[in-house]
């Protein structure tokens, strides 16, 4: 019997050293799984920091792209008035010009009916 009681309490005492250096073991990979954990977080904070200062620095760009074609339409339209006005007076030039032309074929007429 004082066999049978030796082998449980070493047994009782080995099995409290395992479970002691489990403990210590799985406390030690909570730990390294936390770390790891908190430096994937960070990285991902930085990510997402440059992700945003990207997407403000693209705002902005888009932003100025697109003052630039507000302004550039309104450009042509300018220049699309001012051709249009420009093509009526040469129009107007060519129909004074055809004017004249009769008028002075005419007076060359007379001149040389007389």
């Amino acid at each position: 019997m004082a066999l049978g009681l030796a082998g449980i309490w070493f047994d009782k005492g080995r099995d409290i050293k395992d479970l002691q250096e489990w403990k210590v073991g799985h406390e030690s990979l909570h730990k390294e799984a936390k770390a790891d954990r908190e430096a994937t977080i960070a990285r991902f904070d930085e990510r997402i920091k440059s992700l945003e200062e990207t997407k403000i620095k693209r705002d902005s760009q888009i932003e100025a792209l697109q003052n630039k074609t507000v302004a550039l339409d309104q450009s042509l339209l300018s220049t699309n008035s001012i051709l249009r006005d420009l093509s009526n007076k040469l129009n107007d030039v060519v129909t004074d010009s055809r004017v004249s032309k009769e008028i002075l074929q005419r007076l060359e007429q007379r001149s040389r009916a007389r």
